[in-house]
């Protein structure tokens, strides 16, 4: 049985679940959440098991299980070296990125004749290079969501320096913004 700790008291599992099924009568909209709590309980078991609550999204992620396990076993299973010397163990680790861009080119149903897959360090590094390679001018418009994350204003920099004008969308009360306001 579960209880989660207050500064004030514990609370019996029975009281959370009379809780659940009050919150779920007001947000019937959470039911449909179902799927991430599958998700959780399979691939991020360690956050109840540490009684933890984890939500720094924007400077990194927690990673599944899978992922772990996965990657594990391909390293266990060869040797893998350096893609810019001549070597088996080269050739290796050549085909997993080769593997690795074509998982994400099919994910987003991006043919590999029109789209090239570029793995980089982090996201504020992707961004940079957007900024540097996108042929802003004074006639471009860098339209931001008004909540974007702090790398995505980077690009402000980029843009100005073009001549381009820069301007934000507002941000609904849950956060993001309203596609139509875009267009």
């Amino acid at each position: 049985m579960f209880s989660f700790v207050s500064s004030e008291k514990r609370v019996a599992k029975g009281q959370l679940d009379a809780d659940l099924e009050a919150f779920l009568r007001d947000y019937p909209q959470y039911a449909d959440t179902c799927t991430l709590d599958r998700l959780r309980k399979k691939e991020f078991s360690r956050v109840d098991k540490a009684r933890e609550v984890y939500v720094d999204y924007m400077g990194g992620c927690l990673w599944p299980k899978s992922l772990v396990t996965n990657h594990a076993n391909i390293l266990k299973s060869g040797i893998f070296g350096n893609t810019h010397s001549d070597s088996p163990c080269a050739a290796r680790s050549d085909r997993q990125i080769y593997l690795a861009r074509a998982a994400v080119l099919k994910f987003f149903d991006a043919p590999s004749s029109d789209y090239v897959c570029i793995f980089t360090s982090n996201a504020t590094n992707a961004l940079k290079l957007v900024g540097e390679s996108f042929p802003f001018g004074p006639n471009s418009v860098l339209l931001l969501p008004a909540d974007c994350h702090n790398s995505v204003n980077g690009l402000r920099k980029f843009a100005h320096s073009a001549g381009a004008t820069v301007e934000y969308l507002e941000s609904t009360p849950f956060g993001g913004f309203d596609q139509s306001e875009a267009l």
